[in-house]
């Protein structure tokens, strides 16, 4: 879960450091008024997200819930895998390639910049509680490893964007930065799948720790 959160948190950096200078010119803006106006539709979608990111993945998880009996962490997971597998690879892809060929004016990178901030609150909360909610005695490690993880791959981002997007140009950088993002949502879904089991064997080799310990 650190690695998902850490790439999508890469990649909203690495999409919002390079915004003035890669749609400025596209666009042809002179003034930084302009090109700043371009962050209102992420900073949206970050705020619209807020409203249905935590009650999507609540719903998802009574879903899970009345499905097999019980409850269990894993099932928080499944909520993101569309958000995290489809839609902000797609938004990014899109976001990239219409930049690179010139294509959709201004609104098409609007709104896919929109969507994918959209995409990202539905991601968050579920990665951030299952951390939580699997480590529970050990939750002010938890967050605090994340926010450290997060925030040192972000910054790696931010710094290599431009450069990457110099050389390769930013269709191609957005579309391995998206099938980083596939990868990553493959492993949300197998830890969805199978975390329950791993979890299982780390409390039975921890319990014979303890009873080897007394």
């Amino acid at each position: 879960m650190e690695q998902a959160l850490t790439y999508i948190c890469c990649f909203r950096y690495s999409l919002l450091t390079p915004i003035r200078y890669v749609l400025d010119p596209r666009f042809g803006l002179q003034s930084p008024l302009e090109g700043g106006l371009f962050y209102i539709a992420p900073g949206c979608g970050y705020l619209v997200g807020t409203f249905f990111g935590g009650k999507w993945a609540d719903r998802i998880v009574k879903k899970w819930i009345a499905k097999r009996g019980k409850r269990v962490p894993e099932d928080r997971l499944r909520s993101c895998l569309t958000a995290m597998g489809i839609v902000i690879p797609a938004c990014m892809i899109v976001y990239g390639w219409s930049i690179e060929k010139k294509v959709g004016g201004i609104p098409l990178p609007v709104i896919v910049m929109f969507i994918q901030g959209v995409a990202q609150l539905f991601c968050f909360p579920s990665l951030n509680t299952y951390c939580i909610d699997v480590m529970q005695s050990k939750s002010a490690e938890v967050v605090a490893g994340n926010y450290v993880i997060r925030y040192v791959f972000a910054a790696a981002g931010s710094a290599a964007c431009l450069p990457a997007i110099d050389k390769i140009g930013v269709g191609w950088f957005s579309t391995i930065s998206a099938a980083f993002l596939v990868c990553s949502a493959a492993g949300v879904w197998f830890t969805a799948n199978h975390g329950s089991s791993w979890r299982e064997r780390i409390d039975e080799k921890e319990s014979k720790i303890n009873e080897g310990k007394t």
